[in-house]
């Protein structure tokens, strides 16, 4: 949506409230859903969406109300975008998991104009990856990238979330070199897209590393972890980490065992029985006496 020429460009880092007009280049790296809401001033809406530069910082932009009709639709993820006008204002940390202690809100007069991605000068993504093996030191709620081999899949099943909303989950668990594996519980849409297309490589004996972008640590009962709505999930990702992953799995990883972090039983009791493929059996050894 273009109005006027952009203001002077400058980098994510050198944002603060005390600048006039300003206009960054950045690539959209996640997308939150459009939520709706009810306090004391009525009904509202809201949706962020995260951006990364080619200095590599990030930074949230939140849009509320009728700025949500404005910019919904034209934020797509992996797009690069000059963004001008906005209101900067403290990070809203409960709502935001990004490091940027600022995050910007767009206004009616905000200007977002997609930019040509020819130089490839933007990376397309920035992980800062946790060993599974430190998750258990890490705080409830804290937000962190994880990378490993799915080595499960449980069948996706429909749970009642606390505000009385119906939800799928599927949970699958990931295995690293640290010889830990985690749970990880995708939620709604991530069932249906991503969750499915794993179980179907897994049930095929194919097993895949799967990169996941901010996730939420929970210690009820263990250590698990689950998604966010913001949440990116990259499956066989062409990064150095994947690859070093894959060199330690194909060596010792595949056949080696595995101490889960996470809780061994479901709410009630009841077994969280694993699927596996009669290759992953063999390959694991499972019901050979030792």
């Amino acid at each position: 949506m273009k109005n006027e020429a952009p203001a002077r460009l400058i980098p994510i880092a050198a944002l603060n409230p005390y600048q006039g007009q300003w206009t960054i280049n950045a690539r959209v790296t996640a997308k939150g859903d459009l939520r709706c809401y009810k306090n004391a001033r009525g009904d509202g809406k809201v949706f962020s969406f995260d951006l990364l530069d080619s200095d590599g910082s990030e930074i949230q932009v939140t849009c509320f109300n009728a700025v949500v009709d404005c910019f919904y639709d034209v934020i797509e993820v992996g797009r690069v975008y000059l963004i001008s006008k906005g209101n900067l204002k403290p990070a809203q940390k409960n709502f935001n998991h990004l490091k940027n202690e600022r995050e910007i809100f767009l206004e009616a007069t905000s200007t977002v104009d997609l930019c040509p991605d020819e130089d490839g000068s933007v990376p397309q993504q920035q992980f800062s990856f946790k060993l599974i093996s430190e998750i258990v030191n890490a705080e409830n709620n804290a937000i962190l990238d994880v990378i490993g081999i799915v080595i499960s899949v449980n069948p996706s099943a429909p749970i009642l979330r606390k505000n009385g909303m119906e939800t799928q989950t599927t949970i699958l668990n990931l295995k690293d070199s640290s010889g830990r594996s985690v749970e990880l519980t995708l939620w709604g849409d991530f069932c249906n897209k991503e969750g499915q297309k794993l179980q179907e490589i897994v049930d095929s004996g194919v097993f895949r590393f799967l990169a996941v972008e901010a996730v939420k640590v929970s210690d009820f009962s263990a250590k698990s972890t689950g998604t966010i709505s913001s949440i990116q999930l990259f499956i066989n990702p062409d990064i150095l980490e994947a690859h070093g992953l894959k060199v330690w799995f194909d060596q010792a990883g595949q056949n080696g065992a595995s101490l889960s972090i996470s809780r061994d039983t479901m709410p009630g009791g009841r077994k969280n029985e694993m699927r596996k493929t009669v290759s992953q059996i063999k390959c694991e050894g499972l019901g050979r006496s030792r």
